[in-house]
C-alpha cells in the first residue's frame, strides 16, 4: 500500500509516520476492508490478482484518481 508522497524530500519522514488526516478516513477504510476482503489472493500466491481486485474495488467506490489533502485538484 502507498501512501503517497509530500512533495518534499525532506518532510517525507514526518509524513510516512504520522496519523492518516480525519479527510482520509474513508479511503482508508475502502482500502482497508478491500484488502481483507480480497486476502485469500495473496494467500494462494497472486500477488496480481490481489492488486487488481483492490485497485477495481477502490475504482469502483470513487478512489479512483489520488488526491492529495491540503493540496488543490489539478483539474
Amino acid at each position: 500500500m502507498g501512501i503517497g508522497h509530500p512533495g518534499d524530500k525532506a518532510l517525507v519522514h514526518p509524513y510516512v509516520l504520522s496519523d492518516f488526516a480525519k479527510a482520509e478516513a474513508g479511503w482508508v477504510t475502502d482500502l482497508c476492508e478491500a484488502c481483507a476482503d480480497f486476502a485469500d489472493h495473496l494467500a494462494k500466491g497472486d500477488d496480481t490478482g490481489f492488486q487488481n481486485k483492490v485497485h477495481l474495488r477502490m475504482e469502483a467506490r470513487g478512489w479512483g484518481e489520488v488526491k492529495r489533502v491540503g493540496k488543490p485538484d489539478a483539474s
